[in-house]
């Protein structure tokens, strides 16, 4: 499993680093399109060839007890190859801002 998370939320929160540690997942960082100071706002889960969660919510603690939040459930596989490619995008640029 592999995760791309926002840099500056990855920076400012120590609960962040700490679950990403724990985790063992393989991770990249990554900023906006205007770095430095932009973000890498997705918020999307690709689970299986047919399915990807994704909408507003942002999956802290802080969306979960205080904002109101959507996510999505999508059940296409060409939906999901879409999101895929978009993924693999984004891995390989977070690679180049390392």
């Amino acid at each position: 499993m592999r995760l791309i998370l926002d840099r500056g939320k990855y920076d400012s929160d120590a609960a962040t680093r700490a679950l990403v540690v724990e985790s063992s997942l393989r991770c990249r960082l990554l900023r906006g399109r205007a770095e430095p100071e932009s973000k890498m706002h997705h918020k999307f889960a690709i689970l299986d060839d047919r399915t990807v969660l994704t909408g507003s919510y942002n999956w802290t603690m802080e969306s979960q007890e205080n904002n109101f939040e959507n996510l999505l459930i999508l059940r296409d596989s060409l939906r999901a190859l879409e999101y895929k490619k978009e993924f693999e995008a984004l891995w390989e640029r977070a690679a180049e801002q390392d």
